[in-house]
């Protein structure tokens, strides 16, 4: 009885979500006036698809994206509902729901309208600038067209700000939660990205690299992406540590060799949690 309440609990989060969006694509900008809300309608989306707490049928699909869609070819969006909009396109994409239902039109209308995608305005309440709305398309489109190269506006990221950096990389790790369906050489693009992000000085964007990089390893990029987190357990925080500790059974199954090494260093880490974790990991080996 509770999880069917929480079920419809949550189908009702969601269709509040959508009708929000609705709203907010016929009022935004009439009559020049533009309004913020503390409220983020396409990360609840993402958060109840995830945590697969609401169904997804095609119905549900279409009646999601939509009216995303009407946000991102929007020409009266704030930047900021247009990143997130775009965001949550990119997880739809990546999701294995997108291999159920033919959302190719969706795609297609997006990559047709980029003018007015990348038109957006300025919220004195966000961060965000064109540059992150820039970004968020251009990884759709790398998504969607395989044969679509990035390089250009993943050099550029490296040379932004740190809130756009982690933006970045939010939305990189959206692409990567269910795998890579990205072509291999954009793939690789995306990793050398991610891994010069590795060294900044900041440590948000340390932390957002990383967990993006524990999602893209596979066969042939698990050395490079463990031989930097590697590197990263002699000297980072306990934060970025116990990320790479949750990830220990997976990443066995990748690369035995590098793994335990990284099990040997957090058992003599010399932050109290990360050690005693490490042990428990080295213990039942």
């Amino acid at each position: 009885m509770e999880v069917q309440e929480d079920h419809e609990q949550s189908e009702r989060q969601l269709q509040k979500s959508i009708e929000q969006i609705k709203d907010q694509n016929k009022t935004q900008g009439k009559n020049g006036l533009y309004s913020h809300s503390g409220i983020n309608p396409y990360q609840t989306i993402i958060n109840l698809i995830r945590h697969d707490l609401v169904d997804m049928s095609e119905k549900s699909i279409e009646k999601i994206i939509h009216p995303v869609i009407e946000t991102v070819i929007s020409s009266n969006q704030l930047i900021a509902d247009k990143v997130n909009a775009l965001r949550l396109v990119v997880f739809i994409k990546g999701h294995p729901i997108s291999k159920k239902f033919d959302l190719t039109p969706y795609y297609h209308e997006v990559i047709n309208n980029e003018e007015k995608v990348l038109i957006g305005r300025d919220d004195p309440f966000e961060k965000h600038s064109n540059n992150t709305l820039m970004f968020n398309y251009v990884m759709l489109k790398t998504l969607h067209q395989n044969d679509y190269a990035p390089i250009h506006i993943l050099s550029q990221f490296n040379e932004t700000n740190t809130f756009e950096k982690i933006e970045a990389l939010k939305t990189v790790n959206e692409m990567a939660s269910y795998g890579n369906e990205l072509e291999q050489g954009n793939l690789l693009v995306l990793m050398q990205f991610v891994l010069s992000l590795c060294h900044s000085n900041n440590h948000d964007v340390r932390f957002w690299a990383v967990k993006a990089l524990l999602l893209m390893i596979t066969e042939e990029t698990s050395d490079t992406i463990l031989t930097q987190v590697s590197q990263m357990m002699d000297y980072d925080s306990a934060y970025i540590k116990s990320q790479v500790i949750n990830k220990f059974d997976e990443l066995m199954k990748m690369n035995k060799q590098i793994t335990k090494l990284m099990v040997q260093k957090v058992s003599v880490d010399n932050h109290y949690v990360v050690r005693q974790r490490g042990l428990e990991y080295l213990n039942s080996m």
